[in-house]
């Protein structure tokens, strides 16, 4: 290992063997001082081994070596172990000092270790807190779940339970409307079936009245004789003559005239329209909405096809020839023309097939009754009363 003496030695000149006595003194002197110097630039390093070397070297006074005459040699290796000494106390300072280092940086990667499993655990423990909460609330909206769809499963039943009531209301409600409807058809039947028979009735009597009249007439108007005749009896009145029956030959005694098919499958429907219209209409009032405007348009859509119903059960009609009396089945009603007297007036307008076409039949003190293709196919019908009225003709073109 070198010295590490200072610069200042190496300028000392070699001392020659006729000078060393005179200047040993002074040679002595300059070397403690260099050496001094050494040891307080090694001591600046750190305490230890240095120091305690330094303290046991007695570097004395200058002053007292003037009698004393160390070996320079010894002197020399002293110089070199110490050095040697700091030397290897500097590396293990150096040594101490990386080993503190890296423990500092173990420890520091140690304390980032623990605060990132720390964070970890937090992070850990947060998530399960989080996973937990939703755990929770999916339990409560399952269980919300299940009780809103026995609720609606408990309304649902409660509104087909109200339905199938309201329905069976409805159909009942369909069913009286439809046997008032009935009773009253039949009322209004029997109404005019009495109206006819007044008419009849009527008509008898005032022709009856009038043949009483004409005789009551003729008695008064013969001239009274000169003579005083012998009371006479009062002449009866003059049965009149019976009109002439008209019996065309080669027609069958009874003849059925067809009528359009359709009318029966009409009523059919529209009654069916009606019941369901009815059934809504009522559904509706259950409901406390009649006044609405689906509950004012149900009901009159109810009341149309009620009046269409009507309608098509009138003009469901029968028509057949017997023996020259025309039977006109309407509904409830029935009606009878004897054409085979020639007092039945009997009117065509148009021409059979076309849209205007209808035979009227003329009664007296009432308005005509009219036979139209409604109520029976046209052809069949004029063929069938022409040989009882030859010259019917239309009386519009």
């Amino acid at each position: 290992m070198t010295s590490s003496a200072t610069p200042g030695a190496e300028r000392t000149p070699p001392p020659s063997p006729e000078g060393r006595a005179a200047d040993g003194s002074r040679l002595r002197r300059w070397r403690r001082g260099a050496e001094r110097h050494a040891l307080l630039d090694l001591g600046d390093l750190g305490d230890g081994p240095v120091s305690a070397r330094t303290a046991e070297i007695d570097l004395g006074d200058p002053d007292d070596d003037e009698d004393e005459g160390p070996d320079p040699d010894s002197l020399r290796r002293e110089i070199e172990r110490a050095t040697r000494e700091m030397t290897e106390a500097a590396e293990q300072t150096a040594q101490a000092q990386a080993a503190a280092e890296q423990a500092a940086r173990d420890r520091a990667a140690a304390e980032e270790a623990a605060r990132e499993h720390a964070f970890r655990a937090r992070t850990e423990a947060q998530r399960r807190e989080v996973a937990e909460q939703l755990a929770a609330e999916s339990v409560e909206q399952v269980a919300a779940a299940s009780a809103a769809r026995a609720a609606a499963e408990e309304a649902a039943l409660r509104v087909t339970l109200e339905r199938e009531a309201a329905e069976a209301r409805a159909q009942a409600h369909a069913e009286a409307a439809a046997k008032a409807l009935e009773e009253r058809s039949a009322a209004e039947a029997r109404a005019r079936e009495l109206a006819a028979s007044l008419e009849e009735t009527r008509a008898a009597l005032l022709e009856q009245t009038r043949a009483a009249l004409a005789a009551e007439r003729a008695r008064v108007d013969v001239p009274t004789p000169v003579a005083e005749p012998v009371p006479a009896p009062p002449p009866k009145p003059a049965a009149p003559a019976p009109a002439a029956r008209i019996q065309p030959e080669g027609v069958p005694d009874r003849v059925e005239l067809p009528s359009p098919g359709s009318s029966a499958v009409v009523t059919l429907l529209l009654g069916v329209a009606a019941l369901a219209a009815a059934g809504v209409t009522v559904y509706q009032a259950y409901l406390d909405r009649l006044t609405t405007v689906p509950g004012i348009a149900a009901s009159a859509v109810t009341l149309l096809l009620v009046v269409l119903v009507s309608r098509a059960r009138g003009a469901t009609v029968r028509v057949w020839l017997d023996h020259g009396v025309l039977h006109i089945d309407e509904g409830d009603s029935h009606r009878r023309f004897d054409l085979s007297t020639p007092t039945t007036k009997v009117e065509m307008v148009g021409r059979p097939g076309t849209r205007r076409w209808k035979v009227l039949f003329l009664r007296k003190g009432m308005a005509p009754y009219e036979v139209d293709a409604g109520m029976v196919h046209p052809v069949p019908f004029v063929e069938a009363i022409s040989p009882y009225r030859p010259r019917l003709t239309s009386g519009v073109e």
